[in-house]
């Protein structure tokens, strides 16, 4: 349950507050988001303070084993994680 109110509540704080213009970055990874499907697990790709992330939503901890997704070139991205494994 604790777990519950640390992800909802910066994301309630986060509606709230005024909208402020989306980034050109923000913009042009529209076309990235959603759920990706496999046979092993499912990933969802948002954006999470202002960058391009992949989680896991049937982990116990979604936030703990999210990758960053580092653009390098159009179209291509880097999958970084918090020990920087690529």
């Amino acid at each position: 349950m604790d777990k519950a109110f640390q992800w909802l509540v910066p994301a309630l704080l986060k509606a709230a507050a005024p909208k402020a213009a989306a980034s050109p970055a923000t913009e042009a990874w529209q076309p990235y988001l959603g759920r990706y499907r496999n046979p092993w697990n499912d990933a969802q790709v948002l954006i999470y303070q202002d960058e391009l992330v992949m989680i896991f939503p049937t982990e116990p901890d979604p936030l703990a084993c999210m990758i960053k997704l580092k653009p390098i070139s159009p179209q291509v991205f880097r999958m970084e994680t918090k020990e920087h494994f690529v």
